[in-house]
């Protein structure tokens, strides 16, 4: 009887940052998607390229890393999809944008593969100095605040590794021995403000929040691994194309990270205990909020025309 193989495609955590996130940048769009079950989720656009480009990467790159765990902890790495394989199922699932997506995300992952070394046939990896420790792995914890809120926060981590030989930040105070969160990126253009967005972005706050206290001095740090994705297949120059940089640091953003989800719980229960309807809640109408970097908000139609609205109508 064949087993089953693996597909790493969890999606969100159950209370990341997206949740919250989401509650701060606007409550309708919250309600959409966390208060009104499926009826809400109808109003909502799926994710434009980016999310799309971004979410079959990271299937790809998860089983990529999940069969060279295997191998190295001498379990069966044909447990999980081969990288092609998962990335293709995961395109499938987005339709004729996915399908798009498929020979760009595979060239760069071939790309990243010779610019930080392939695992050959017996899973040896050159770049054995990150000691790898999980792969799409959920933390979880509870935010609390002096006033009495307990909240449940939970982020699920691309890559955690041992950095044994201190090739994320060498020298003296860097990271070797340490532990360190890699969040994979995929991103269509790489430059130095393609990581300075990421500063003020509470999953990387989540992450040294977590590395904090579960591993005290211990923790290296959060990194960005970052994949430049062109739209489609390109020469191959490798060393342009990717970089593991640490996430620019923001101490203040740092200490009132647990106020900002309290914050959005509260914003939530005080709605409900007002008792307005979910399809009113506040929106943040903004024309960078609306429409950003990204494209449009997944709630753009619904704002624009509500529940009897014209789908489709953003230009």
């Amino acid at each position: 009887m064949a087993v089953s193989k693996i597909l790493l495609d969890a999606g969100p955590s159950e209370a990341g940052w997206s949740k919250w996130e989401t509650a701060n940048r606007c409550l309708q769009l919250y309600a959409l998607r966390h208060e009104l079950g499926e009826e809400g989720l109808t109003h909502l656009k799926r994710g434009g390229e980016a999310l799309t480009r971004g979410a079959i990467g990271h299937v790809g790159i998860a089983h990529h890393y999940a069969r060279i765990k295997a191998r190295k902890n001498g379990e069966d790495p044909d447990q999980f999809y081969t990288t092609e394989a998962a990335i293709r199922i995961a395109a499938s699932s987005w339709g004729f944008e996915g399908d798009r997506w498929v020979d760009p995300v595979l060239d760069a992952m071939d790309d990243y593969c010779l610019h930080y070394g392939p695992e050959d046939a017996d899973g040896i990896w050159p770049d054995d100095g990150l000691e790898l420790l999980a792969v799409e792995e959920q933390m979880r914890g509870y935010v609390n605040h002096p006033d009495g809120d307990h909240l449940l926060y939970t982020q699920r981590g691309d890559l955690f590794v041992r950095d044994t030989r201190g090739m994320l930040i060498p020298g003296p105070g860097g990271t070797r021995g340490k532990i360190c969160y890699l969040d994979h990126k995929y991103v269509g253009f790489l430059n130095n403000d393609t990581i300075n967005r990421y500063a003020l972005d509470g999953q990387f706050l989540g992450y040294t929040w977590f590395g904090r206290q579960k591993h005290g001095d211990e923790f290296g740090g959060a990194f960005l691994n970052l994949i430049e994705v062109s739209g489609g297949r390109t020469s191959r120059a490798p060393k342009k194309r990717f970089r593991r940089v640490p996430c620019p640091p923001s101490p203040e953003a740092l200490a009132e990270f647990p106020q900002s989800i309290v914050d959005a719980g509260r914003h939530i229960e005080a709605l409900k205990a007002e008792g307005r309807s979910p399809w009113k809640w506040p929106r943040r109408i903004a024309a960078g909020n609306c429409w950003n970097l990204w494209g449009p908000c997944p709630a753009y139609d619904y704002c624009r025309w509500g529940r009897k609205g014209q789908p489709g109508q953003t230009a």
